[in-house]
């Protein structure tokens, strides 16, 4: 098995490593373009309800203005799989305001905009569910996309996996064993207000 690859995706740079998986920056040769391969940990692997779901779910988002950065597919490689998604040029929230570079009013300004976003899966009947700086990623004009939304299923796993530093963006009753809803949304802009001001 190359990993150096997933599928014909060939994995450039890796960008992280949270609950959910591993993120790499990657290529799509048959496409020509830049594309986000998150390569998902054993417990989020979906059965293929969970996966038309998912989909399902990214259609309703596709194209809508202000929406997440969009998903492409669910993709299978012998006992891995991973969501592809688009490439956002830029930073996430969380390396912009550890750089300490921005005004009161830019954060202000920011934190509308991440709002937008988070409305506009709401108005879908959608929940992000795993909201904190990080998965804010910034393109180079300052528009937020919103990444790795969770999957209500896998919740209680995901919950055991996410690092200390990042409980205090997780609503209350998501901690206790939950679903995230809507409202658990709301807590984490909450929580992201707190940290931004």
């Amino acid at each position: 098995m190359n990993f150096n690859q997933f599928l014909h995706y060939q994995l450039i740079e890796r960008l992280g490593d949270g609950p959910l998986g591993e993120t790499w920056q990657a290529y799509d040769p048959a496409l020509e373009r830049g594309v986000v391969v998150k390569i998902l940990r054993p417990y989020a692997h979906g059965s293929e309800d969970l996966r038309h779901r998912y989909i399902i779910l990214q259609e309703r988002l596709r194209s809508r203005e202000g929406a997440p950065a969009t998903a492409f597919d669910w993709a299978n490689d012998n006992d891995r799989q991973a969501i592809i998604r688009e490439l956002v040029e830029g930073e996430s929230l969380g390396q912009r305001f550890q750089q300490g570079d921005s005004s009161y009013q830019g954060a202000l300004s920011l934190l509308a905009r991440v709002v937008g976003s988070v409305k506009v899966m709401h108005d879908c009947d959608l929940v992000h569910g795993n909201l904190h700086p990080w998965n804010v990623i910034l393109d180079p004009q300052g528009n937020p996309y919103l990444t790795d939304p969770l999957l209500p299923d896998i919740a209680r796993q995901w919950l055991a996996e996410v690092p200390g530093n990042r409980l205090v963006f997780v609503a209350p009753e998501v901690i206790a064993g939950r679903t995230p809803n809507q409202r658990s949304d709301i807590f984490s802009l909450g929580a992201i207000a707190v940290y931004l001001f």
